[in-house]
């Protein structure tokens, strides 16, 4: 499947920024179940992109700019073609050691219903792929899907798994969280996924993402996307992953002033 994506990310600041220094994960990298043709990113002021990677071996585009500035927007269109692999994604930047994905972090921190919930939907199934699955299953019909943009001008707040789950309803890094800190503690390795869901499957109507990936032995790491109730299969397109959606975050930005960036995307 080709698709082709395009994001603006309009930055604003309730105050003028005097400085600026932003950090972007908006390229996707290939693997056997993407092949990434082309990625162009601009930004509507003076300032030059520095490319890098991130310690998950995401690739970054890292900027600074002097103010003051009440805003401004960075522009990312990307060209990829997608395979259906079975959630299975081999090929891809693995820089670090399995242990890493089994740690908790603030967003994914559990209490005791979310460690009762593990076990409980698990427990019929001896085996890991089959623990992954139900879990995926269970989380799907515990957890309403509610994808609800912040207001205008206000702060993005990350989901914590705990949270998700005592309110039974969240978005998509919700359900991830939620996945992720129960297959951890059940002794699986997983880390949270940030990119793109064509959710109509006509080539347009693209959307920001999240779902979750877990080692499997023998098989390696499985996209596993609680809020459409299956392993990613060719209409999703992996960004970034980490531990969490603020590590996997399309963009950080901070003026060095203190004044935090909000922003919308849109995409198209």
């Amino acid at each position: 499947m080709h698709l082709r994506i395009r994001s603006d990310i309009r930055f604003g600041f309730p105050a003028p920024a005097r400085n600026l220094t932003v950090l972007l994960r908006l390229s996707p990298r290939s693997h056997e179940g993407q092949h990434v043709t082309g990625v162009r990113i601009d930004a509507d002021i003076d300032c030059s992109l520095r490319v890098g990677q991130d310690a998950f071996g995401n690739v970054t585009h890292s900027f600074s700019a002097a103010g003051p500035l009440d805003g401004f927007t960075v522009t990312s269109v990307c060209q990829v073609e997608t395979y259906d692999a079975a959630g299975i994604v081999r090929g891809g930047a693995e820089r670090l050691p399995l242990d890493i994905y089994l740690r908790d972090t603030e967003l994914t921190a559990l209490d005791a219903g979310l460690r009762q919930f593990a076990e409980r939907a698990t427990e019929s199934e001896p085996e890991p792929l089959g623990k992954l699955h139900a879990l995926m299953h269970a989380v799907h019909g515990e957890i309403a899907f509610e994808d609800k943009p912040p207001e205008p001008g206000a702060p993005v707040v990350a989901p914590t798994a705990a949270g998700a789950f005592a309110a039974k309803v969240g978005d998509a890094s919700s359900h991830a969280h939620i996945f992720a800190a129960a297959a951890r503690h059940l002794g699986l390795p997983c880390r949270h996924v940030t990119g793109y869901l064509l959710r109509d499957g006509r080539g347009t109507g693209s959307a920001a993402h999240a779902w979750s990936e877990a080692y499997v032995e023998r098989l390696g790491w499985i996209g596993f996307d609680s809020v459409e109730k299956l392993c990613p299969n060719g209409r999703h397109v992996r960004v970034a992953t980490a531990l969490d959606a603020l590590g996997a975050a399309f963009f950080r930005g901070v003026g060095t002033d203190g004044t935090a960036a909000h922003a919308t995307i849109t995409e198209g």
